[in-house]
């Protein structure tokens, strides 16, 4: 399974110490705390460990094993800049996150070696982003499987608020995520 997370980080200004610290203690365990205000860049390494918690309770979610976001029960295990884990009582996940000056993107599997598509774009304003992410992720979809002469059909239904993807009336064998915040729209595809 599979779970992605975007965070914008234009969209937000640097916190005023005070709050960031309020926020810190909320969503973080001891251990993320010291490894964040230890960092150069705490704010910064704070969104990182954040949507490496978010993309991780992705995939639990769709085992329907919470309902509810608790983000100090997803404590995260950082191995290097672009890599790390995602453990929580419902199992370990592997996280890649990948940084750009404007966003934090985290990609999280229960399995380490999943082989998976993703896409990060930018959201004109005027757009839906959830429909880009879909539409972006169905022409990946009809770009890797169909032919010229065989276009083959898919379409993302969701059961609750997770995606799932479907052939026909049959679902396909894959797994799905797809996020999006400020101007960003990511969406991320694992092959079962």
């Amino acid at each position: 399974m599979i779970g992605i997370d975007v965070v914008d980080l234009t969209s937000f200004s640097v916190y005023e110490e005070a709050r960031f610290f309020r926020v810190l203690h909320k969503t973080c365990t001891q251990i993320e705390k010291q490894f964040i205000l230890g960092s150069k860049t705490p704010q910064l390494e704070y969104w990182r460990l954040w949507t490496m918690k978010e993309s991780a309770y992705k995939i639990v979610s769709k085992s329907n094993r919470i309902d509810q976001f608790s983000p100090k029960k997803l404590e995260t295990e950082v191995l290097n800049e672009s890599e790390g884990w995602v453990h929580s009582p419902w199992g370990s996940f592997y996280s890649k996150s990948f940084k750009n000056p404007n966003y934090w993107l985290s990609i999280s599997s229960s399995d380490k070696d999943c082989i998976y598509d993703f896409k990060i774009e930018i959201c004109d304003q005027r757009s839906n982003p959830s429909l880009m992410a879909r539409n972006s992720l169905l022409a990946r979809l009809r770009e890797k499987f169909s032919s010229e002469k065989d276009q083959i059909a898919f379409e993302i239904r969701y059961q609750g608020s997770i995606p799932k993807l479907y052939q026909g009336v049959k679902r396909e064998k894959t797994d799905l995520s797809i996020s999006h915040h400020g101007i960003y729209t990511a969406w991320a595809l694992c092959y079962l």
